[in-house]
C-alpha cells in the first residue's frame, strides 16, 4: 500500500510555501498536473512530466508557442507547452490528440505546385513570413477579366471533410471558400476581421484570431457530393456561390489540410505525399498513482485467541460447521484448521456479514504441500460460492473485502472453501475480521475539448474492472465497474464546440459514486458495493476523441467529499 496524505506544506508548489495551491479543503493531492503553470507532482513528489507519465506518438506534431509561432514536436514529445486562444485571451495547456488525421493536401504549403490547379491566379512562392516562422508564405493574386479566380485541390477520399489553411489578408480580403461545384457547399470570410458571410446549407467555418497577421480558417463540409476543395477571389460577403468575379489584388496563404471529419486538427505538413500524424498516447503508471490505505475500525471480530473463537478452531466448534471430517481442527497444532484433501468447506456461524459496514477478513495459510485449491469468502449456501478471494494456496496471508449489503440473508455465510480433485493439504490460521472505511479514489480534470464526445480518463484492468469519466455532446458520465457491476453518474451541461471548457471531478468508492461539473454537484449514486482494484493498473488521461487541451488534473486516493468536489470545478 502507498501513502495518501501529507503535510499542507506547499512542498514544491511553485506558489511559495504558505499552503499547498492544490489542496482541496484540506485534502492534498498526490498527483498534480498543472499544465499551465509547468508543475508536476507524482505519489506526493514533485516531477517532472517525463518522469511522471509515460508518453508516445509515432509522428511529429504541431503546436503553438506563447509567440503564436507555430512549432513542431518530434516524435514521441508531447505538446505540453501549447497555447491558444479562448475569448481572446492566451492561454496555455498540454494538446493531446487521441485520434490520428492524415493530411489529404499532398503539397500543403506549396500552392505552386501542379496539384494545385489554378484559374486567373498568379503565385508568388515563398514571399511572406509563415506562420511557422519561416518565408514559405505564398501570395495569391487575381489576374485577367471576370472569370472565375480560384486554386483547387482534387482528393479521391469519399466523406464529410474538414478544410483549413493560414490567410493573411493583402489588398485583397474576401474569399469564398467552395466544395467542388456545389451550390450548397461554400462559405464567404472576410481575412481582415474574421467575419463570416452567406453561406451554403452544408458549409460552415471557424475563424481563428489573427495571430502574427494569420487567421487559420477551418470550413467543414458536410453530405459532400465531390472530393475537392476551391479557395476563390470573391467580390462580396452576401455572394452566393461564385461563377464570376472582378475582384482583384492579393493575399498570402500557407499550410492547407484536407482531412475527414468534422472539425479541424492540427496542422500536418506535406511535401509529395498524404501525410499522417499519429495518435497521443498518455499514460500515468500505477507506481506514480496514489491507492487508499485500509483503515480499520473497532474490534477485530475473528477471536482474541481464546478456545471458543472462530479464529482458533476449537473443536467441537461453535463457530464453524465442517462439512466433512478432511476439514476440522488440526489435531496436531492447537487452533488452527486442517484443510484435507477433496471437496470440502467450513461455514462460519458467527455474525460476520452487515448491511451497513464494509469489513476485511484477513486469513493465513501455512504447511501448504499443494499450489491451488483454497478460497475464502460468502458463500450463498443454497446456490454456491458468492464473492470473496480467488484459489489461493500458497503459505502467506491474504485478505478479503466484504462490502456493506454483500450476501444479507438466510442462506448466506463466510465460507472457507476447498474445491474437489486435490490432494495434500494446508492449514487456515490467524483469520481477522475488521470494519473498514470505504475505498475511495477521486479525480478531477480541467481543460477544453473540441468534438462531440471524448474519453478524458480511462483506467481499466480488464472490460469488469474500470473507472471512466466521459464527455457527451452535452453531458459528462461517470462509470466504475467492479467485478461486472457497472455504477453511473451522468449530468452537468456541456455544448460541443471548438475549445469548449470543462472542469469535471468524481470521487469512486466502495459505497458511492460521484461528480460534480463546473461547480455544481451531480447526484450521488449510492448503490456500488465495492471500489474496482486498479491499484496495480495503469491510468490513461485522453483516451479517446478531442483533440484535448488539459490545464490541469489532480487526483486523490480518498473521498474529498461533495463540498470539495464542487470546490475542485468552480
Amino acid at each position: 500500500m502507498r501513502s495518501i496524505r501529507s503535510p499542507l506544506d506547499g512542498f514544491g508548489s511553485p506558489f511559495g510555501t504558505g499552503g499547498d495551491p492544490y489542496a482541496i479543503l484540506g485534502f492534498r493531492a498526490p498527483v498534480v498536473f498543472d499544465f499551465a503553470n509547468s508543475y508536476f507532482r507524482a505519489n506526493n513528489f514533485p516531477d517532472t512530466f517525463a518522469d511522471a507519465t509515460e508518453f508516445s506518438r509515432a509522428s511529429s506534431a504541431t503546436f503553438m508557442d506563447a509567440s503564436g509561432v507555430l512549432q513542431t514536436a518530434a516524435t514521441n514529445v508531447a505538446r505540453t507547452a501549447h497555447h491558444f486562444y479562448k475569448d481572446g485571451v492566451l492561454k496555455r495547456g498540454a494538446l493531446f490528440e487521441p485520434t490520428a488525421a492524415t493530411n489529404l493536401v499532398t503539397y500543403s504549403s506549396e500552392f505552386d505546385n501542379a496539384a494545385w490547379a489554378k484559374n486567373l491566379i498568379t503565385v508568388t512562392a515563398n514571399v511572406a513570413t509563415a506562420p511557422d516562422g519561416t518565408t514559405t508564405a505564398d501570395r495569391l493574386t487575381a489576374t485577367g477579366a471576370s472569370a472565375q479566380k480560384f486554386v483547387r485541390f482534387n482528393s479521391t477520399v469519399v466523406g464529410s471533410k474538414t478544410f483549413s489553411f493560414y490567410a493573411k489578408a493583402g489588398t485583397h480580403s474576401i474569399i469564398q471558400v467552395l466544395e467542388a461545384t456545389s451550390s450548397l457547399n461554400y462559405i464567404n470570410i472576410d481575412l481582415s476581421d474574421g467575419s463570416v458571410g452567406t453561406a451554403g446549407a452544408n458549409s460552415s467555418a471557424v475563424v481563428g484570431p489573427d495571430v502574427n497577421g494569420y487567421r487559420r480558417i477551418k470550413v467543414t463540409f458536410a453530405n459532400i457530393s465531390d472530393n475537392s476543395v476551391r479557395v476563390y477571389f470573391s467580390d462580396s460577403m452576401a455572394a452566393g456561390y461564385v461563377t464570376s468575379s472582378t475582384s482583384t489584388g492579393y493575399f498570402d496563404i500557407w499550410g492547407a489540410q484536407y482531412e475527414l471529419g468534422l472539425f479541424a486538427t492540427s496542422y500536418i505538413a506535406t511535401t509529395g505525399a498524404a501525410a499522417t500524424r499519429a495518435a497521443d498516447v498518455l499514460t500515468v503508471p500505477h507506481a506514480n498513482l496514489p491507492w487508499p490505505e485500509i483503515e480499520y475500525i473497532g474490534p477485530d471480530l475473528g477471536g482474541d485467541g481464546g478456545m471458543n473463537t472462530p479464529s482458533t478452531f476449537a473443536s467441537p466448534s461453535a463457530f464453524w460447521t465442517f462439512s466433512t471430517a478432511t476439514m476440522d481442527v488440526d489435531s496436531t497444532v492447537a487452533g488452527k484448521m486442517w484443510v484435507g484433501a477433496g471437496a470440502n468447506q467450513a461455514l462460519c456461524e458467527t455474525d460476520w456479514l452487515s448491511s451497513t459496514v464494509r469489513r476485511s477478513v484477513t486469513f493465513t495459510i501455512t504447511n501448504s504441500t499443494v499450489n491451488f485449491g483454497i478460497r475464502i469468502g460468502v458463500r450463498d449456501t443454497s446456490n454456491g460460492f458468492y464473492t470473496g478471494s480467488g484459489y489461493v494456496s500458497t503459505n502467506g496471508t491474504y485478505t478479503v473485502d466484504i462490502p456493506a449489503g454483500i450476501g444479507i440473508g438466510n442462506n448466506y455465510k463466510v465460507v472457507i472453501q476447498r474445491v474437489g480433485g486435490h490432494t495434500g493439504g494446508l492449514e487456515v490460521d490467524n483469520i481477522s475480521v475488521r470494519e473498514i472505511t470505504p475505498l475511495a479514489v477521486s479525480i478531477q480534470m480541467e481543460g477544453f475539448m473540441t468534438g462531440p464526445t471524448a474519453r478524458l480518463l480511462n483506467w481499466s484492468r480488464d472490460a469488469n474492472t474500470e473507472i471512466l469519466m466521459d464527455a457527451g455532446s452535452s453531458t459528462f458520465t461517470f462509470t466504475q465497474e467492479a467485478g461486472g457491476v457497472v455504477d453511473t453518474v451522468a449530468g452537468g451541461s456541456f455544448t460541443s464546440g471548438i475549445n469548449a471548457p470543462f472542469n469535471v471531478a468524481m470521487t469512486a468508492s466502495s459505497n458511492l459514486l460521484a461528480g460534480a461539473v463546473n461547480g455544481v454537484a451531480l447526484t450521488d449514486n449510492t448503490t456500488p458495493v465495492a471500489l474496482p482494484d486498479l491499484e496495480t493498473t495503469d491510468l490513461r488521461l485522453a483516451f479517446s476523441g478531442g483533440p484535448l487541451i488539459i490545464t490541469e488534473a489532480r487526483m486523490w486516493a480518498e473521498n474529498i467529499t461533495q463540498a470539495g468536489r464542487v470546490e475542485a470545478t468552480s
